[in-house]
């Protein structure tokens, strides 16, 4: 029998926003693959399943461990917080198939920190928008200031992902100052 492999979103934090496509893949799932953290939002769907927590930090795990089982036959749920394809799991998950895998995959999207976080401000993406992580893990720093800057001169809302960590606390003030210093308004020379 050939084995699934369940890439799952649980949204941003709470069981009330986790989807019901997310709820179904849940109670299909086995072996459930995910940051601890985020396994207390789907504790009603973790019963009798086999359990794996890698940390924080070691998503390229996570992934391959959930590939593995799924490799060999379980239906397996990767876990990951907002929408899994938009600066989460599901990207490393197809970076490590192979061709020749043979178990089915299937994406189940979520209600992402954008929408969750817009939701409460009322409706500030209702027009065109950007998201830009400040993770620079997978990409230099440079690259997301210049990314930053085109932003900041489209005059687009934008929303900032992975805005802070422990080795990273002074970028999101870098980005906000970019912002800033490109839409200031500026006087005219009469």
């Amino acid at each position: 029998m050939s084995g699934v492999l369940n890439l799952v979103s649980v949204g941003p934090g709470t069981s009330d926003l986790i989807v019901p496509r997310a709820r179904e893949a849940l109670a299909n799932s086995e072996v459930i693959v995910g940051y601890e953290l985020y396994l207390r939002w789907i504790a009603p769907w973790l019963e009798g399943k086999e359990i794996y927590t890698p940390p924080l930090t070691q998503e390229r795990e996570r992934a391959l461990l959930a590939i593995e089982k799924a490799r060999g036959g379980a239906r397996v749920a990767l876990i990951s917080s907002g929408d899994i394809g938009i600066y989460a799991m599901a990207a490393l998950a197809f970076e490590e198939m192979r061709e020749d895998d043979t178990y089915a995959v299937n994406v189940v999207p979520g209600i992402t920190a954008a929408n969750a976080c817009a939701s409460l401000l009322g409706s500030p993406l209702s027009h065109d928008f950007a998201t830009l992580s400040l993770s620079n893990l997978m990409c230099p720093w440079e690259w997301i200031e210049h990314r930053a800057r085109h932003i900041a001169a489209a005059d687009l809302a934008c929303v900032l992902y992975n805005v802070q960590s422990n080795a990273r606390v002074e970028g999101v003030y870098r980005i906000l100052e970019i912002c800033w210093s490109t839409n200031r308004p500026r006087r005219c020379a009469g």
